[in-house]
């Protein structure tokens, strides 16, 4: 015996000797129940079959004698007996509804009772004493062979029940119940066959009867196309299985159904449990190796899954069983990332059984996950073919396409997918994901959440909503879906990212730079949410902070060129322009054809007074991106600096045709143009500038210190209208 089977044995003979010594002061009859029904109207009573027949509001006032004598004046012109207690027996007997309320005179055999069904829920031991005015006590007749062999007592109470704290009550762990029932086999003999041994105990009770029922439930449950339907009935199958094995102990086959049963309710130790049972009776069962493996893939112990497959291969001659299990090794490699492996377990399956939907579906999963989508796609319209009615053929054939681009092909297979399973909250999802690619965003939208209808759990399916809602600007439900994501996977770094991005964009830096630290906890090597929080570090003038972030980015991918942009850019707000031209001049070697890397190089080498390498640099930016306002704009500023004010006027020009909110353009030509003396045109830009936003007469005296000082700077008179406007009041 081991340390386990030891310790079982410890608490079945401590609950025996907790009723023993509860017994002891008394002289009680037992009874046991395998769960304590608490619900109004039973409250915890013990209560007879016809009290529990009626109405729950009638309970409480019902004359339960007078019903029962009703019964039995009826019953009576249906048997040649004429003693009410054996006539009530009888009723019991077969399962009619009386007020008689079965107790017994051993406690080992209501333990039994205690411990026969309900397994997953407390039962309990019933001590009454046999003497008190509140109730009869009697013993039926022993016409009844199972009347002898359960000891039976009845007792009837003139309300129909008796109250919970009127007994004395031992409660029995539900852990407890099997153990229990095997002791009471092994050592008391006490069992379903010695308790229901009659004909009609046996039909009620026979193993066979109980093996059928499970698998009828079984088979619901893999019908089933909600997780919750299909425990529901795989639970009901787990009972009927236990019901069979408590009568026929060393039926192997109902080890190994039970072991299914608790596989499909996710109960993999369980069903590993099972089939153990099963191999240790029968040791050459193919069958219990091949399901056991199932359990140990469920469970991602991927060796043993292997051991189990091999196993059940070593056992089996070619058959279609056989398929089966090189289908399920196939799956094992598949997670294990052993590709060739998997393929070649899928063409053994397809050569057992060449119209094997399964096999062609499974393989084309394999050969998705390697990039090869046009021999997945073959393999699942193979699938399609031998089965329309696989909706996950469908399902991922039309990720295939998606990835391909193929999206009005991927719909099409989405759409038919849900038409088959219409509550497919993946199919929903992967469909949003292809409207989302096609650029149809409100179609996206509908579908991510008829996915998350279905399964609120779904944390990609609220992470995508986010980013559609995101696309479309609408910015308050894209930040509830990315919370929602983050409900479901508090370790989602990729929504705290998104999030991040969505603050950013409506200028909430700190909630921006809080989400972006979370992001990069949860995956501190991802460069995109670095440059994203040196940037927003920028926007809050946090500077040696966003170069430290652009900084980390080059360390983790020295030769991406899009680290060293921001990271010059942050070196020129603190006006290090010898350390901005040498990033910018890095992201170039990396690039040569950076038009921003060049944009802003002319910017650094302008702020040095380096005008010609400036436009030099703008030169090339601008031919390598002729759409590239900026570059137009810091063109035009260098020919400001060097007086050429026409070009600059010229340059600005370019940059507004291109932007036409460009505010600093505006003021760049109004101020050109005030050098020429074109006062007209010079004040409608300064006019402009100012109302799309800019504090013209700040950044004049930014630049220029005051009117004065530019007129003496650069011998020229202002009009008055002008100089008002350029002064700060």
């Amino acid at each position: 015996m081991n340390r386990q089977q030891l310790d079982e044995l410890n608490r079945v003979l401590e609950k025996i000797c907790e009723i023993v010594e509860k017994s002891a002061d008394g002289d009680y009859i037992y009874r046991g129940e395998p769960e304590e029904y608490k619900e109004p109207p039973y409250y915890g009573r013990i209560s007879s079959s016809l009290y529990r027949e009626y109405p729950h509001e009638e309970g409480e006032f019902f004359d339960i004698v007078r019903a029962q004598n009703a019964i039995l004046e009826e019953a009576k012109a249906y048997t040649a007996k004429t003693d009410p207690v054996e006539i009530l027996s009888e009723l019991q007997h077969f399962g009619g509804k009386t007020n008689l309320i079965d107790f017994t005179a051993d406690y080992l055999i209501a333990l039994f009772f205690a411990c026969d069904g309900a397994h997953e829920k407390c039962g309990r031991v019933i001590l009454l004493e046999k003497e008190s005015e509140d109730y009869t006590v009697g013993r039926p007749p022993k016409t009844i062979n199972r009347v002898a062999s359960q000891k039976s007592v009845f007792v009837q109470s003139p309300k129909g029940f008796i109250e919970p704290d009127d007994v004395v009550i031992v409660p029995i762990p539900a852990g407890l119940k099997l153990p229990m029932l095997n002791y009471l086999r092994k050592y008391h003999g006490i069992s379903a066959e010695t308790l229901y041994n009659d004909l009609h105990g046996f039909i009620r009770r026979n193993a066979s009867s109980e093996f059928f029922k499970g698998l009828t439930c079984q088979s619901k449950a893999d019908e089933a196309t909600t997780l919750e339907d299909k425990h529901l009935w795989a639970e009901k199958a787990v009972e009927h299985y236990t019901e069979a094995l408590k009568l026929k102990p060393d039926y192997v086959e109902i080890s190994v159904n039970r072991g299914n049963a608790h596989r499909s309710r996710g109960k993999h130790d369980l069903a590993i449990e099972d089939y153990n049972t099963a191999i240790k009776r029968k040791p050459k069962l193919a069958e219990a190796y091949a399901n056991r493996a199932l359990a140990y893939h469920d469970k991602c112990e991927y060796d043993l899954a292997m051991e189990n497959h091999n196993k059940a291969i070593e056992l089996m001659e070619p058959s279609l069983e056989l398929a089966q299990v090189y289908l399920n090794r196939g799956g094992t490699y598949h997670e294990k990332g052993e590709v060739g492996k998997a393929i070649k377990d899928y063409d053994q399956a397809i050569g057992l059984r060449p119209n094997y939907p399964e096999a062609y579906y499974n393989r084309g999963v394999t050969r998705g996950r390697e990039g090869e989508d046009e021999l997945a796609i073959a393999d699942y319209s193979v699938a399609i073919q031998m089965n329309p009615k696989l909706s996950k053929a469908y399902s991922n054939r039309g990720w295939a396409h998606y990835r391909k681009g193929e999206v009005d092909q991927a719909i099409d297979d989405y759409s038919e997918a849900l038409r088959l399973g219409p509550k497919n909250a993946e199919a929903y999802y992967r469909r949003g994901r292809v409207y989302d690619k096609k650029g149809d965003l409100d179609k996206a939208i509908k579908d991510f959440g008829e996915a998350i209808k279905l399964d609120t759990s779904h944390a990609k399916a609220h992470y995508y909503h986010g980013v559609a809602y995101a696309r479309k600007g609408q910015f308050d439900k894209a930040l509830k879906s990315f919370s929602n994501a983050i409900i479901q996977k508090p370790d989602y770094a990729e929504a705290y990212h998104k999030r991040g991005e969505v603050y950013r964009t409506i200028t909430r830096f700190d909630l921006a730079i809080a989400d972006f630290n979370r992001s990069l906890e949860l995956n501190p090597d991802d460069t995109e949410v670095y440059y994203k929080r040196g940037a927003a570090h920028l926007a809050t003038r946090a500077v040696d902070l966003a170069i430290s972030d652009f900084h980390k980015m080059v360390e983790l991918n020295p030769n991406d060129p899009r680290a060293y942009n921001p990271l010059g850019f942050a070196y020129s707000h603190k006006r290090e322009h010898d350390k901005a031209i040498e990033n910018y001049s890095r992201a170039l070697e990396l690039d040569p054809d950076d038009a921003q890397a060049y944009s802003n190089l002319g910017g650094a080498y302008g702020a040095k007074g380096e005008y010609d390498r400036a436009l030099e640099n703008y030169n090339r930016a601008i031919e390598l991106r002729q759409d590239d306002a900026n570059a137009y704009y810091g063109r035009g500023m260098v020919y400001d600096k060097r007086r050429e004010y026409v070009l600059a006027i010229e340059n600005y020009t370019k940059a507004i045709e291109r932007k036409r909110d460009y505010a600093d353009a505006f003021y760049g030509r109004g101020v050109a143009r005030l050098h020429l003396q074109e006062w007209e045109s010079a004040r409608d830009d300064l006019i402009i500038a100012t109302y799309i936003g800019l504090d013209i007469a700040f950044l004049f005296r930014h630049l220029h210190n005051s009117v004065a000082d530019f007129e003496r700077d650069y011998d020229i008179q202002l009009p008055l209208n002008i100089a008002e406007m350029l002064t700060l009041r």
